[in-house]
């Protein structure tokens, strides 16, 4: 395994990563000292599709459904204009609730 200033990684990193891409590794030292390894990222292949299980498969479903119907908020219907005017009033009277 090389051995790599850290001067060195900062002036070459794209040469530096294109070498780690095709296996080789290196460790970076500072003041002689090795403080980073640079070695090729090995990532698992991402797996087939995902499988639910039947208490994700119904939990899914609930709130699916939910969303299609909405939420019960029982707030009544409001105009916006009302909502406004309330809201420059408050503005004007801070003291109010």
């Amino acid at each position: 395994m090389d051995r790599v200033t850290l001067r060195e990684a900062q002036d070459d990193l794209p040469g530096l990563v294109e070498r780690v891409e095709r296996g080789e590794e290196f460790i970076i030292t500072r003041d002689g000292a090795p403080v980073v390894r640079m070695v090729r990222e090995t990532l698992p292949a991402p797996a087939g599709k995902r499988v639910l299980t039947p208490e994700q498969e119904e939990a899914l479903e609930e709130g699916m459904a939910i969303l299609r119907r909405g939420w019960p908020l029982d707030v009544g219907t409001f105009d916006r204009e009302d909502v406004y005017a309330e809201r420059l009033e408050r503005q004007d009277k801070p003291w109010r609730g």
